[in-house]
């Protein structure tokens, strides 16, 4: 079983701006530490038609009670993804680990041009191989995934509107 999400954005520039934004090594990490995070390594490498992205970092989170005997409440998280550009878009495939956490987030986005600059639409699926409790930790972690994603969706856009 599985948790789908998908969210939108919009951002005030074209996509090669937010692009070249989301390949950023130096953004990329104060935006990390904007949100409070420690341990932050980020690595930028170009691969054949666009980049890929590892932003690995740990980051302290409240737990539900009934997780708090199962995980840490601070977790080593790592980012993996790779952006590629074709036909006037980028597309890009992630997965976002948390060590010490038995499961998965798996997802896409695309950034498309908009009357408005660029929409950043991104699905995603969390599933959790723990049993009895899975689907209610999923939840739980899709909406993390979620505030997190949104949050770093202002971020990004308060770069552009200075």
């Amino acid at each position: 079983m599985s948790t789908p999400r998908r969210i939108t954005y919009q951002y005030p520039a074209e996509p090669d701006a937010v692009a070249a934004l989301l390949h950023d090594a130096t953004f990329l990490r104060a935006r990390a530490e904007a949100a409070g995070e420690t341990n932050i390594e980020v690595t930028v490498e170009e691969v054949v038609d666009g980049f890929r992205v590892v932003v690995a970092r740990d980051k302290q989170v409240e737990l539900p009670a009934f997780a708090r005997k199962m995980f840490k409440p601070q977790n080593r998280i790592v980012d993996d993804t790779t952006w590629l550009r074709k036909d006037g878009k980028w597309t890009a495939e992630y997965q976002v680990i948390v060590t010490g956490v038995p499961g998965e987030v798996r997802g896409k986005s695309v950034l498309l041009p908009s009357s408005t600059g660029t929409s950043y639409e991104s699905a995603f699926e969390v599933t959790a191989r723990i049993p009895i409790v899975g689907a209610k930790l999923e939840g739980i972690v899709a909406d993390r995934v979620e505030e997190t994603f949104r949050a770093n969706a202002e971020r990004n856009a308060r770069h552009f509107e200075s």
